[in-house]
C-alpha cells in the first residue's frame, strides 16, 4: 500500500527545507558594506525638524528623446488630440505624466493633404504607442 504521490510530496518538502536552510546559512556569511537604511540616521540626527511635506513638488521638463519636440512631414498636421475620450482640435493640450506614468489615455489623428488619416494611441497602463491606418475610434 505504497503511495508514490505522498512520498514525492514528502521528498519535495524535505528538499525545499534543505535548500532554504542552506541559502540562509550562506546569507549569514555575506558582508554588507552599504545598506539601504544607512542614510536614515542622518535625517533624525539633524537639528531641523523632519517633515514629509517639507518641500513643494517641483515640475521639471523631461529630457527623454521620445518626448522631445519633432517635426511632422510637409502637408501633414494633427487634426485633433483625444484625452480620455474628449477631443480637442485647438490650442495647447497638456498631457499629465506622473511618476507612475500616464494618468489618461491619449490618442491623436494625423491627416495629410489627401485627407488620409493615421491614428496614434498612447496606452496609460503599458506606456506603449500603437498606430493604425485610417481614423480609428480612440475612446
Amino acid at each position: 500500500d505504497f503511495d508514490q504521490e505522498r512520498a514525492d510530496m514528502q521528498f519535495n518538502d524535505k528538499f525545499a527545507r534543505f535548500a532554504r536552510s542552506a541559502a540562509q546559512e550562506r546569507a549569514k556569511n555575506v558582508k554588507h558594506d552599504v545598506g539601504f537604511l544607512d542614510g536614515v540616521a542622518e535625517i533624525f540626527d539633524s537639528d531641523d525638524e523632519f517633515q514629509l511635506d517639507e518641500v513643494e513638488p517641483v515640475e521639471e521638463e523631461l529630457g527623454d528623446p521620445i518626448l522631445q519636440r519633432t517635426w511632422l512631414p510637409a502637408n501633414t498636421y494633427i487634426e485633433s488630440v483625444i484625452l480620455d475620450g474628449v477631443s480637442q482640435s485647438k490650442g495647447v493640450v497638456e498631457v499629465e505624466i506622473t511618476p507612475l506614468g500616464l494618468s489618461q489615455k491619449v490618442g491623436f489623428y494625423l491627416v495629410n493633404e489627401y485627407q488620409e488619416y493615421y491614428t496614434v494611441t498612447w496606452d496609460p497602463i503599458t506606456g506603449q504607442i500603437q498606430w493604425f491606418d485610417g481614423k480609428v475610434d480612440v475612446t
